[in-house]
């Protein structure tokens, strides 16, 4: 399989994008994304459109947990160009932070890298406690976050890195 985002355009090329082989790699990458950051609301909602109802992996409910999906690094470059944001580490050392773990001066502070962030969305039935994770399936809403609404954010540890005005409670 490859992705069809980085694959070469050809004449006749045939794209397959809900085949049996590619829903199986979903379900698989879903289940593993699941055991990480099983309250992640974003990840149930996949969940249940694939009709994922349990994974074969142990949860962990751990709500600090960046799922590594990347949002916040492509905002801060490609729509704010300012950069402030990028991975460190490989494998599971892995994680978003700014240049040398300092704010730079050219970070915009704008939230934005925290409104997209997927771990910021509060689960429906709330936070899980540890030894009782589950994957919930009780909706399939679209993901959306309404600005200034501060009941949709979990005060993450991600916000009170990168200053969030929820964190520190100037909003």
């Amino acid at each position: 399989m490859q992705p069809s985002c980085v694959f070469p355009i050809a004449e006749g090329i045939e794209v397959k994008t809900a085949s049996e082989r590619v829903l199986k790699a979903r379900r698989m990458l879903l289940e593993l994304l699941m055991a990480r950051c099983p309250e992640s609301k974003v990840l149930q909602d996949m969940a249940e459109d694939l009709g994922l109802r349990k994974t074969r992996f142990k949860l962990n409910a751990d709500p600090d947990k960046c799922i590594l999906c990347g949002l916040c690094v492509r905002v801060c470059e490609e729509v704010w160009q300012a950069r402030a944001l990028g991975f460190v580490g490989r494998g599971k050392a892995r994680r978003v932070e700014f240049p040398f773990g300092v704010k730079p001066d050219f970070c915009k502070e704008c939230n934005t890298c925290i409104d997209l962030c997927p771990m910021t969305i509060t689960p429906c039935p709330g936070p899980m406690k540890t030894g009782e994770e589950y994957l919930c399936a009780q909706c399939a809403s679209q993901v959306s976050m309404a600005e200034n609404m501060p009941d949709t954010c979990v005060l993450c540890d991600l916000g009170q890195g990168f200053q969030c005005a929820r964190q520190t409670g100037q909003v």
